[in-house]
């Protein structure tokens, strides 16, 4: 460490390249410890720690002590992106011997194979064996481009089905510079530096970008947080805990704190479920584990912790969901609408046995199926069918009433609000927007496949979520809807009006529907039965 001024306590500090942040000297929790990505792509980070702290280097070595209430920012001074590749997946399996049948299959196609365990042999931070591995079968090919991979994939779909993933081959590098601007000091890194000791506060934090809830919020997360480059030279800030905390942040964000314990409960094995059978998968070429947002799962760290919610993490410690050998991805959702739909459906992929389409209800709503069918997603829609998520109905507690407005909604856009948004999603202009033609609908009758007639030409868009997107700058409630078209005095279409059934993606468990089962008596595991059918409930640790 040098003294640049004597007058004025500026330090410097160069510190070796370090490749991976580790944890101080702790006592380890049960379970697995994960990485959390809170963001990235950033210039420039900045974090307040809120008591007395220690910053050190990436490969642990000490740079300072400071108290509680210092303003940190974190730059990047110097950086070299990552290189990235993409790859295509052709299949995850729950057995070796099944990845190999597969590859073996893939390889008599013509193309060469590797199977590879994402997130390694076991779960590595914690030192928590792997409950449950995940084969996946990797082409060879390696692509410079997206494009070029969704071309590759698209031209073998007639052989099997992959999909695209991203991998560094070589890893980014630079120089972090680190500001107290509350006593002037600066010092400069490698790669890499973390706080521990304390909590950390950080600004304007941006949430749920693309939806109707987006802002930004100032959050405090616990320790030990993390300032790292990301693939692009940017700046990622990463909460490195164990996953019991993690729940703590992500329960209360998910589900409101004020529902039944029982439904609390339910939402704890299904977020630990969902982080623990996504390990390794879902940013396998960023610094961290899962997202912070919708991504993976909403975390607020401390922020929104809640007395219920961290009692009904704590009463179901080490319970998941379990089924065909290894943890299941337990989707959920705020409202089905009625009736949840299967996976392979919705987000076209391969089917799931726990995520499938099931009425949110009795069977008095089988009246209405089937929901792929217009006429019957019309009169679905525009009733009122005796749901569990159906809280227009009775009298419910009042922190049910918000979940009211998304069983039944609609929204109404105008010809140049959707004209806009099509053009920005097609990456092109089709012209005025005619009509919206529904080519496939899922279980539940959410629109997974559908067409946009303009005055300048056509486009299908695919998937439930990409749908909802192309139709609304801050995505539709749901995919699930009717269209009624309103013209001007020259008969051409002045806007749309979208009267739709439920809130998300409609997969896994109804976050709405389980607080009206908790409401109703139904045990935690009851509910999940309910929604994931035939899943198993087991303690890994």
């Amino acid at each position: 460490m040098k003294r640049l001024s004597f007058l004025i306590p500026v330090f410097v500090l160069w510190l070796s390249r370090c490749a991976v942040v580790p944890p101080p000297p702790e006592a380890r929790p049960a379970g697995p410890v994960i990485r959390v990505g809170l963001v990235k792509g950033q210039n420039a980070i900045v974090f307040v720690p809120t008591e007395a702290y220690e910053l050190r280097a990436g490969d642990g070595r000490f740079i300072v002590k400071g108290d509680s209430g210092e303003r940190w920012v974190a730059a990047v001074r110097t950086s070299r992106p990552g290189r990235i590749v993409y790859r295509l997946v052709a299949g995850s399996m729950s057995t070796r011997d099944r990845a190999r049948q597969k590859a073996r299959d893939v390889e008599t196609a013509g193309h060469e194979t590797e199977i590879r365990i994402p997130g390694g042999e076991t779960l590595p931070q914690a030192g928590w064996p792997g409950a449950g591995r995940l084969y996946r079968i990797y082409l060879k090919k390696t692509f410079l481009s997206e494009a070029e991979a969704k071309a590759f994939r698209d031209s073998v779909r007639h052989r099997f089905e992959t999909f695209v993933v991203r991998e560094v081959q070589e890893p980014p590098s630079g120089c972090i510079s680190l500001q107290n601007e509350t006593r002037n000091w600066v010092f400069e890194t490698e790669d890499a530096f973390f706080v521990s000791g304390s909590p950390v506060r950080m600004p304007a934090v941006p949430v749920g970008s693309g939806y109707h809830w987006e802002r930004n919020e100032d959050r405090v997360y616990p320790q030990t947080f993390s300032v790292v480059l990301d693939t692009d030279g940017k700046l990622a800030a990463v909460n490195r805990v164990p996953v019991e905390t993690y729940l703590e942040g992500v329960v209360p964000s998910e589900m409101s704190p004020g529902f039944p314990e029982e439904a609390l409960k339910a939402q704890a094995v299904a977020a630990r479920s969902k982080v623990l059978a996504n390990f390794g998968l879902l940013h396998p070429a960023d610094p961290y584990d899962v997202c912070a947002d919708v991504h993976c799962q909403v975390y607020s760290g401390m922020g929104r912790r809640a007395p219920a919610a961290s009692r009904a993490v704590r009463r179901t410690a080490g319970l998941v969901l379990w089924g065909d050998g290894r943890i299941l991805d337990a989707v959920y959702g705020a409202s089905c609408g009625g009736h949840t739909d299967d996976v392979e459906k919705v987000w076209l992929t391969g089917p799931k046995a726990h995520l499938q389409g099931v009425r949110d209800g009795s069977k008095s709503l089988a009246s209405y199926e089937p929901l792929d069918v217009e006429s019957n997603v019309r009169r679905w829609i525009l009733a009122d069918p005796p749901a569990n998520c159906n809280t227009t109905r009775g009298h419910l507690p009042r922190f049910l009433e918000y979940t009211a407005k998304y069983f039944r909604w609609e929204n109404r856009i105008s010809q140049d609000v959707l004209r806009t948004q099509v053009e920005k999603t097609l990456g092109r202009s089709i012209g005025t927007v005619r009509e919206l033609i529904p080519v496939r609908r899922g279980e539940s009758g959410r629109i997974v496949k559908l067409k946009i007639a303009g005055s300048e030409g056509e486009a299908v868009i695919e998937g439930e979520l990409s749908v909802r997107r192309a139709l609304s700058p801050t995505a539709l409630w749901s995919s699930c809807f009717i269209v009624e078209t309103e013209k001007d005095s020259s008969g051409a279409p002045a806007a749309f009006t979208f009267r739709g059934a439920g809130w998300g993606h409609g997969i896994g468990m109804c976050q709405t529907g389980a607080a009206v089962l908790a409401l109703k008596g139904k045990g935690f595991k009851r509910i999940l039965k309910q929604y994931y059918r035939g899943a198993e409930i087991r303690k890994v640790y």
